[in-house]
C-alpha cells in the first residue's frame, strides 16, 4: 500500500456492516454511562479506531472546517463523511442526538443511525479501496454538482453503497438486475446514494451507462 495506513486493515465496502455491528452495535445501552458528547464519541472511537474510522461532532464548526469538505449527507444523523489521504474515514455525526438516544434508550432511533452510518462507511470504504489502486488519490471531482457526481470514483462508491442499502431494505439481487436490464431507474430514489442520479442523468447518456456498469459490478461481484 502506498498511502493507506496499514494498521487500518484491509476493510472494504462489504465489511462496513460487520464493522458497525461489532463497534457501534445496534443497542444504545452499550454506551450507557457516557455523560457528554465528548465521552460518547471517545467511547465509540475507541472501538472504531482499529478500522480507520473516526466520528466527530458534526455540529462543531471546528470539525466541519477541518473535515467537512467531504461528502455532504442529508440524514438526521450524518452531517458529512470523507476519506483522508492516509485512508482514515472521518464522519461528522449529530453527537447531541446520539447522546439523547443513549440516555433515554431510544433503540429505534439508534438503529436508524446505525443504518445511516453503515451506508456512509460502505461508500467511504469504497473510496479507501480506490486509494489502494492509485499512487495518488484522484481528486478531479470538479467544481459543480454534476462534475462531482459523475466522477468515476464517486459513481463507483455510490453504486456499491446504494446496492447495499437496497439489498438491506428487502430487494434481491435478481430484482435489481432485472430493473437495470429494463432501464427502470425509479428505484434510485429509494436510497440517498443514488437518488440524485435519477434526476441528473439522461437515460441514454454515457454517464448513465457508466453508472449501470458500476451497479452491475456491485450486484454480481461485490467489491
Amino acid at each position: 500500500m502506498r498511502h493507506v495506513n496499514d494498521s487500518y486493515g484491509n476493510y472494504g465496502a462489504s465489511d462496513a456492516k460487520e464493522v458497525v455491528r461489532y463497534t457501534v452495535t445496534d443497542d444504545p445501552a452499550a454506551f450507557y454511562g457516557c455523560k457528554s458528547t465528548t465521552e460518547l464519541l471517545q467511547s465509540m472511537n475507541s472501538y472504531l479506531d482499529k478500522y480507520g474510522v473516526m466520528l466527530v461532532d458534526g455540529n462543531d464548526s471546528s470539525m466541519t472546517d477541518a473535515y467537512g469538505n467531504g461528502l455532504q449527507w442529508s440524514t438526521p444523523f450524518i452531517a458529512f463523511g470523507g476519506t483522508q489521504q492516509d485512508g482514515l474515514v472521518v464522519v461528522g455525526v449529530d453527537a447531541e442526538r446520539l447522546l439523547e438516544d443513549v440516555e433515554n434508550d431510544y433503540a429505534d432511533d439508534w438503529r436508524s443511525f446505525v443504518w445511516d452510518l453503515t451506508s456512509v462507511l460502505t461508500h467511504e470504504f469504497t473510496h479507501r479501496y480506490q486509494l489502494l489502486q492509485y499512487e495518488e488519490q484522484r481528486n478531479d471531482y470538479g467544481d459543480s454538482e454534476y462534475a462531482y457526481l459523475t466522477n468515476k470514483n464517486e459513481m463507483a462508491a455510490r453504486a456499491f453503497a446504494g446496492v447495499r442499502d437496497l439489498l438491506e431494505g428487502g430487494y434481491t439481487k435478481e430484482q435489481l438486475l432485472q430493473k437495470l436490464r429494463k432501464s427502470d431507474y425509479r428505484w434510485f430514489n429509494e436510497t440517498d446514494q443514488l437518488s440524485r442520479y435519477y434526476w441528473l442523468l439522461d437515460e441514454d447518456s454515457d454517464n448513465m451507462r457508466q453508472l449501470k456498469r458500476y451497479l452491475y459490478d456491485a450486484l454480481t461481484n461485490g467489491e
